[in-house]
């Protein structure tokens, strides 16, 4: 938690820093054009690939600066490559690991030739166009919505205080207040304040002088959505697939199984957790079918696994 802790300071502070450098060079540029600082600052790519380098040719020894730049722009988005393709292989592995977990290698090489052939048409002439409507769609909802869910599944399905025992289990203390109030409320709020201006503010994307059709902004916005649509699409089966009524059915996909254990080898923290679970089965009052006797022998199997480990003391 303290990596993470100063990972996100190091991340803020380098772009507070960087704000000043960029700032500073688009108001030389503005005065030195005699232009207003709207008709210099344009949203998108061109920014990046076009300001700046001109803005470089103007420092002394501009041909050093622009290999510091470049190179700057490589290491960034190589750094970003890898948490994104980690992200998603280790997905595919976790779901499918009697598959994918002994050709790890093979199917991150696969993976990455996938993103280097969906990306050729990024540096065609027209590319610019395109990865101006993917950045311009790609990030502006799906981050935002996922974000929101995942503290709400933490925090309201999974339960906040179950999370600081897991939480303890792994780091030997539970962490301070402030992380709960983050989570359970901070976080959540400033998630949706940014959804809904991001709706009210949403203009369409165009790139200098060139507006996109119709055509092209309904292939944006189905593009926000890939990332978006399969969690409605899942809950809707699952919750299809269930059985009994529908109250019953939400009230049982709206809490954690038994596979949200933590693995630490210790038969108390299941048997707390099997009790989490059997209480909102009891409260839900599921018919689990063949799970029936899941929750008649919780008590059973609590005290079995208690006397175990007493019989290896």
């Amino acid at each position: 938690m303290k990596d993470a802790v100063i990972v996100c300071l190091v991340c803020c502070g380098t772009s507070f820093y960087a704000g000043f450098v960029c700032f500073s060079v688009i108001g030389h540029m503005a005065q030195s054009s005699e232009l207003p600082i709207a008709s210099v600052l344009k949203p998108g790519p061109g920014l990046t690939f076009i300001v700046y380098p001109e803005a470089i040719t103007k420092l002394p020894v501009s041909p050093l600066w622009s290999i510091f730049f470049f190179l700057m722009l490589l290491t960034f988005a190589l750094d970003s490559q890898f948490g994104q393709l980690e992200t998603c292989t280790s997905g595919f592995v976790d779901e499918f690991p009697k598959y994918l977990k002994r050709h790890r290698t093979l199917f991150t090489a696969i993976v990455c030739a996938l993103q280097f052939l969906l990306g050729i048409p990024l540096v065609t002439q027209a590319g610019m166009y395109m990865f101006q409507i993917l950045d311009w769609y790609s990030a502006a909802f799906a981050a935002t919505i996922i974000g929101f869910l995942e503290c709400v599944v933490l925090c309201y399905i999974y339960g906040v205080n179950q999370l600081y025992k897991d939480i303890e289990m792994m780091l030997g203390r539970k962490p301070c207040l402030w992380w709960k109030l983050c989570w359970c409320f901070i976080t959540p709020v400033l998630m949706l304040i940014l959804l809904a201006y991001s709706c009210v503010t949403m203009v369409p994307p165009a790139y200098g002088d060139y507006h996109y059709p119709g055509w092209a902004i309904g292939f944006g916005w189905t593009v926000a959505m890939c990332s978006v649509l399969p969690m409605p699409v899942v809950a809707i089966y699952k919750v299809c697939k269930a059985k009994g009524t529908l109250s019953q059915r939400v009230a049982s996909l709206l809490r954690p199984t038994d596979l949200w254990v933590p693995n630490d080898g210790s038969h108390s923290r299941r048997c707390e957790h099997k009790k989490f679970n059997g209480l909102a089965e009891k409260t839900f009052q599921f018919p689990l079918g063949k799970k029936a006797d899941r929750e008649e022998h919780l008590s059973y199997d609590c005290a079995l696994e208690s006397a175990t480990d007493n019989s290896k003391l």
